[in-house]
């Protein structure tokens, strides 16, 4: 039988901890003093909030599950006329997505994606995930060193566009003529313009 205390030693997370079968579990270990998080699909939805604040009352952590964490966002869009082609991710979170969906000894859910060639000819191993093929379409998986850790930008590019400052817009300035060369330079200053919110979406609270 095991002690409580080799229980205790280390922590403990749960996908589908405010399911019948793990939170019951999860409730135990976390009476033993266990250190005790977990992720649920009906947290990432919004659905019985009641009982996921209970679950921060008594000292438990949900988090998403992070391979579904866009389709909430995605639905949103979808119903209020936007389809989303591209999701911005920074750097660490790309690599988590990629490591969560590809499989491998550690990940149980999702099978390994082993490309099987001719005998003669080396196998190819998919150790990245590039696009994610949802309810509503395909999105492309774009790792950005701009963005913030622990978000996801949803962005569809029919309703967003680059708009430049007044007077800033691909000014041309001729430099000095050294013989036959003539050098030159470009100005620009722009931002991002936002033409539909809702047709775009933010996923954060991501680990």
């Amino acid at each position: 039988m095991t002690a409580p205390t080799e229980l205790t030693a280390h922590p403990w997370f749960f996908c589908g901890i405010g399911g019948s079968g793990m939170l019951p579990l999860a409730t135990i270990l976390r009476g033993q003093g266990a250190t005790v998080a977990g992720s649920d699909r009906s947290y990432d939805q919004g659905r019985t909030p009641e009982k996921f604040a209970w679950l921060a009352q008594q000292g438990f952590t949900a988090t998403r599950e992070f391979l579904t964490a866009p389709d909430g966002g995605l639905y949103s869009t979808y119903s209020n006329g936007g389809k989303p082609t591209a999701v911005f991710m920074s750097p660490r979170l790309k690599r988590v997505f990629s490591g969560s969906a590809v499989g491998g000894a550690g990940n149980t859910i999702v099978a390994q994606q082993v490309v099987q060639s001719t005998a003669t000819e080396p196998i190819t191993i998919a150790g990245a995930v590039d696009a994610y093929l949802s309810d509503f379409g395909r999105l492309q998986m774009v790792p950005d060193i701009f963005m913030p850790d622990g978000v996801m930008l949803m962005i569809d590019p029919n309703y967003a566009d680059i708009a430049p400052l007044s007077g800033r817009d691909m000014l041309t300035e001729r430099f000095a003529i050294t013989g036959d060369a003539a050098d030159g330079g470009v100005t620009f200053e722009g931002t991002l313009r936002v033409e539909a919110p809702k047709a775009h979406a933010m996923i954060g609270d991501l680990s």
